[in-house]
């Protein structure tokens, strides 16, 4: 009796242990991936955030530029 008692209560702390170095690892696995796409949505934000900055700065001097073609080229 001793002996089966024993058997069930390493049986379940076994089980126990795996399971929860099985929750482990898919926990790390996630906290990885969310890392990784964290880090990939930043990268697109900043260059895109960028990108429109120097569009509209590229815009800005394109239309002062034409500006002063039309002013300069109706005298």
């Amino acid at each position: 009796m001793f002996m089966f008692r024993s058997f069930l209560l390493n049986a379940a702390g076994q089980t126990s242990c795996s399971l929860h170095s099985r929750f482990y690892d898919i926990s790390r696995w996630l906290i990885g991936r969310s890392k990784m796409v964290v880090g990939v949505l930043m990268t697109a934000t900043t260059l895109l955030t960028h990108i429109v900055l120097f569009t509209s700065y590229v815009f800005r001097y394109v239309c002062i530029l034409l500006f002063i073609f039309i002013a300069l080229s109706k005298y």
